[in-house]
């Protein structure tokens, strides 16, 4: 059966043609030399210096596995799908026969095959690094799958960029990260060398309270990107029209995420805000989430319309095509229970060194919930009310209600260093910082309970109860528009069907009684029966 299995993955289409355009003979080659050249270089120093036993010889291989699979590798998967699309063949793909789950493996797996082969070249110096004693064979195996998942997930992330921007286009990406490489290799690739030492020692993870080994925990966290992003990159496959993620599957994506959260927080000891680091990922999360489900208007139209002739009276809140209301309800319950968790836990585990985090974090955990549904609102709202414009006009809003306050608090604290306090408050009308600061946080370089609380806690607060009001009314006037057009459109639908029914039995009613005198003598010429 595996045989069978692998003939059929080998008879992708998709899989066969980037094999054929990216192993040509003297790119590969050309590769090969430079891989290997780097190679040599590494183990001349290793010898020189004796890293193969410290560790670092294995670290500066490392690093180069990184940058070929995580670097290069995202970067051709994401070049290759925004080629496609740009240049019209990716619709080409979608009414050939290959199924959306053949495109995205094809693609995941094709365009970065140059970079698997090249990396199989830098296997025999880790090997060597191995045989040295550092890391032992265990550690090597480990870190081998972990690099692996860790290049899956940014060529994952690549694969969603290159199907869902706006502009595609065929810039190489990997040119900047590269030379941002080279410009700090003095510190970065050195860093390298802990990995070594760190395997050697077994490190463990924590998960709900139960020891486990690192590498499973890495899997554990890294599993549900590598699902969502596959379950994406499967809609727009299928259709440029689609979201990137059904409702559902968004949903389960933040319970998952949700349970990953509290599960690495569970027994954590070691920082006391770790609640408020889980509380700014889960609100960025939300947001994102929001952003691939949300439908357009011309979207909502059609659904509208859709439902209308089915005689159903609304759409269901799970359809992509319905407005994102009950979905930010469910998202924000999400958000809401996982971080009140995680602050539970933390208080039980440790007992937090100030005071104003102990109890600003539930308003904390409130600003961010809020953040996450006046966000919503106000994304749903422009996009039903103005169109294409309400990108536009929603990037106003975000730069006025976000941006504008911490360049007016940053312009205080230059003025006059010692308006700390005035600055604080500014500050917090910006959800980037009214989240910390509203839980007894300072922005300051220093960590400590802020001043004078109680105003910073009310201008964190105030504009997100604002804003949610204003842009749930909003949205509610969007809704009672959309119905009122849909319903003037099948009222005239209607008549017009009415119209022609009844213009039909009149002109029918009209011959019979009205019979087309005979060319003979004028009389009636008779219809028989």
């Amino acid at each position: 059966m595996i045989p069978d299995l692998l003939r059929e993955w080998l008879d992708n289409p998709m899989f066969l043609r980037h094999v054929r355009s990216r192993c040509r003979r003297p790119a590969l080659i050309s590769g090969a030399i430079i891989t290997g050249a780097i190679c040599l270089c590494i183990a001349y120093v290793a010898f020189q210096f004796g890293t193969f036993q410290t560790g670092g010889a294995f670290g500066s291989v490392l690093a180069v596995q990184g940058v070929l699979l995580c670097l290069m590798g995202a970067s051709q998967v994401g070049t290759s799908v925004a080629s496609a699309r740009a240049s019209g063949m990716l619709d080409f793909h979608r009414v050939s026969p290959l199924t959306p789950t053949e495109l995205t493996l094809g693609y995941f797996f094709g365009a970065p095959i140059r970079e698997y082969l090249l990396f199989l070249i830098t296997i025999p110096l880790s090997l060597l690094c191995v045989a040295a004693g550092t890391p032992d064979i265990r550690g090597f195996v480990q870190v081998m799958i972990a690099l692996i998942a860790f290049a899956w997930v940014a060529q994952a992330i690549a694969l969603i960029n290159g199907l869902t921007s706006k502009r595609p286009s065929m810039a190489k990406g990997i040119v900047w990260p590269i030379i941002v490489i080279g410009l700090t290799s003095g510190s970065f690739f050195p860093s390298f060398g802990f990995v070594a030492n760190l395997l050697d020692r077994d490190p463990r993870l924590d998960f709900f309270g139960v020891s486990l080994p690192w590498l499973a925990v890495v899997l554990l966290y890294q599993a549900p990107i590598l699902l969502v992003a596959f379950l994406a990159s499967r809609r727009k496959f299928e259709s440029e029209r689609l979201h990137p993620l059904s409702k559902p599957q968004a949903i389960g994506a933040m319970a998952v995420a949700g349970t990953l959260a509290v599960g690495s927080t569970w027994s954590s000891t070691e920082s006391d805000f770790i609640g408020l680091l889980i509380l700014y990922v889960l609100v960025a999360l939300g947001i994102f989430l929001t952003i691939t489900v949300t439908p357009t208007q011309a979207d909502h139209y059609k659904g509208l319309l859709r439902c209308l002739r089915k005689g159903e009276e609304r759409p269901s809140w799970l359809a992509d095509f319905a407005l994102n209301r009950p979905f930010l309800v469910v998202i924000c319950g999400i958000v809401l229970g996982s971080t009140t968790l995680v602050w539970q836990r933390s208080l039980s585990q440790t007992q937090i060194a100030y005071s104003g985090l102990r109890d600003g974090f539930p308003l904390a955990i409130a600003n961010g919930v809020l953040v996450i549904a006046y966000f919503g609102l106000a994304y749903q709202y422009f996009l039903a009310r103005f169109g294409r414009r309400g990108m536009t006009f929603l990037t106003l809003f975000v730069f006025m209600a976000w941006l504008l306050p911490l360049f007016l608090g940053t312009i205080i604290v230059a003025s006059d260093y010692r308006a700390g306090s005035q600055a604080q408050v500014v500050y917090a009308l910006s959800p980037l910082a009214g989240i910390g600061l509203s839980a007894g946080t300072t922005t300051s370089f220093g960590v400590g309970p802020a001043e004078n609380f109680p105003w910073v806690a009310g201008a964190a607060i105030t504009p997100t109860l604002l804003f949610t009001f204003v842009f749930n009314t909003l949205l509610s006037t969007a809704k009672k528009r959309f119905r009122k057009v849909v319903g003037d459109a099948a009222k005239w639908s209607n008549e017009r069907d009415a119209s022609a029914a009844r213009e039909e039995v009149l002109g029918e009613w009209e011959s019979a009684e009205d019979p087309s005198p005979s060319p003979a003598g004028g009389l009636p010429t008779s219809t028989p029966s």
